[in-house]
């Protein structure tokens, strides 16, 4: 007589329980926003003590309740669930034990695997059972069989699109592009930037993993944040996680950038009366509209990959920027050396753009290796440090540089004051939209953080930007004032506003 085997018990992690369980109660929105987007419910944990937990955490959620020890504490005693969910004791313990919320969404992705696990061990029960008490033929218990897997089939593994229904998308966006070409010669299918070259040679930014390298001080990050400033005024908003400086950093650059202000002036006590009175009104108005989050701390890419999805699920973000690669964690393995590292970030801000279908814009340093070599226009893709762990997940990378065989310019600010700025290379080297091994020209002033393109020479689709040498050739050395247009961006092509006058100095 053979013995019975002993029952089995159903998969399921206690330690991703809790971990889940205690990063709610650390970050209860972000985490619970988690769960909500990968559809799992009180179902999904197996201890009995954490589904009540779980629920009860949810509800305070639900009725916009803070989550907190004592607040849940409080909640449990109310509804008299304290002694079933393991006491005030318990819920230090899952605090204790996780001391963070970064990885919630690692035990999310486990304590899925575990309840889809016990799902189909149930699916299987019920076949065994079927095939051994029902009393219908195999055909029919096979429908059945198929017809409940196929539902927990879509949930492992939702329905794939055909072709045909890829393309039908296609040709609808191909369509609407080739109408709003009619009335807009710049019309690109990404995100449009404010410089005219870069939309004409990435089509915009568009849903990919954009690289921009540069040597300390090249203006990659002034870059960046022209970018993302002209983004939000256009009415998309963003994330920007800033790992590099500070919030403070980042909006103080942006003022010294729409008002034509030194920021060190600023920030030295040098400012004017009016020039504070401009910037608290007029300034703080614009800022004050402005779709940009800034989060300073982020441990981990996992972590960044998290802050994205919660932010497009409640801020509808419409680009993600990380600034800057060098000090972004992979997942705090110490084996990992620095090619592992960078190989593990590519891997993950991939993933995260495909599935969120943002453009992800990465700030990242150049090798110092190059530096010897550079003759302060040409790149190539060994200048990006770490070109070889990341090439390949990039959709786009450019590299800025400064050039110094251009002469400085001083450039007249609205009044009679001047100002100086440097001629700035942008090499796009790796371009999966578009032709590889163009070359954008830019002025940058380095006092307020702004960038301009060289003048462009045609019209319509067939303009062309100038090179340095060929605008000063064109305005006889003369370059336009700094104008504000466009509600603010500079350019010199329009009517000045008025603004507070602005010494030579900047004061």
């Amino acid at each position: 007589m053979t013995a019975e085997r002993p029952e089995k018990v159903p998969a399921y992690s206690e330690e991703a329980e809790r971990g889940v369980l205690g990063s709610i109660l650390l970050d209860g929105p972000r985490v619970l926003g988690l769960l909500a987007q990968a559809g799992l419910g009180e179902e999904a944990f197996y201890v009995p003590a954490h589904q009540r937990l779980f629920v009860a955490l949810r509800t305070m959620a639900q009725q916009d309740r803070p989550i907190d020890l004592l607040t849940v504490n409080q909640f449990l005693k109310d509804a008299g669930e304290s002694e079933r969910t393991g006491g005030p004791q318990f819920l230090e313990t899952l605090v204790d034990q996780t001391p963070t919320a970064t990885h919630a969404d690692y035990y999310t992705g486990i304590l899925r695997e575990k309840w889809m696990r016990r799902r189909m061990r149930v699916w299987g029960q019920q076949i065994l059972a079927e095939c051994d008490e029902c009393g219908d033929g195999p055909e029919t218990i096979l429908s059945r069989m198929l017809e409940h897997g196929n539902g927990i089939g879509n949930e492992l593994m939702p329905e794939q699109r055909t072709n045909a229904e890829v393309l039908d998308g296609l040709v609808q966006d191909w369509e609407n592009a080739a109408r709003l070409r009619k009335n807009d010669d710049e019309h690109v299918p990404g995100l449009k930037s404010p410089f005219k070259r870069m939309n004409q040679v990435l089509g915009g930014l568009q849903p990919g993993l954009h690289f921009f390298g540069g040597k300390s001080s090249a203006g990659k990050t002034a870059l960046i944040i022209n970018i993302c400033d002209w983004f939000a005024h256009n009415g998309h908003p963003g994330l920007v996680i800033q790992l590099d400086d500070t919030h403070e950093d980042m909006v103080g650059r942006i003022v010294a950038m729409r008002a034509r202000l030194s920021l060190p002036y600023l920030s030295q006590g040098f400012a004017r009366r009016e020039q504070l009175d401009y910037i608290r009104t007029d300034i703080r108005a614009e800022l004050a509209q402005l779709p940009i989050h800034v989060v300073e701390e982020c441990e981990d890419v996992v972590q960044a990959a998290a802050l994205a999805k919660f932010h497009h699920v409640k801020h509808k973000i419409k680009w993600v920027v990380i600034d800057y690669v060098q000090v972004l964690d992979a997942d705090g393995n110490p084996r990992d050396d620095e090619r592992q590292r960078l190989g593990k970030i590519a891997k993950h801000l991939k993933r995260l753009w495909k599935s969120l279908r943002l453009p992800v814009l990465v700030v990242s340093q150049t090798s110092k290796f190059k530096d010897k070599e550079d003759d302060g226009r040409s790149a190539d893709m060994s200048d990006l440090f770490g070109a070889s762990e990341l090439f390949h997940a990039a959709t786009s990378v450019t590299i800025v540089k400064k050039v110094g065989d251009v002469p400085q310019q001083a450039v007249a600010d609205t009044g009679n004051d001047y100002t100086h700025r440097y001629a700035v290379a942008a090499h796009v080297v790796k371009n999966k939209h578009g032709p590889k091994d163009q070359m954008i020209y830019f002025w940058l002033t380095p006092r307020y953080f702004f960038f301009e393109e060289t003048l462009f020479k045609g019209s319509g689709t067939n303009a062309m930007q100038m090179t340095w040498e060929e605008e000063i050739e064109h305005t006889r050395g003369q370059p336009p004032p700094y104008i504000k247009s466009d509600g603010w961006r500079g350019g010199g092509r329009k009517k000045a506003e008025k603004k507070p006058q602005i010494n030579a100095d900047g004061r």
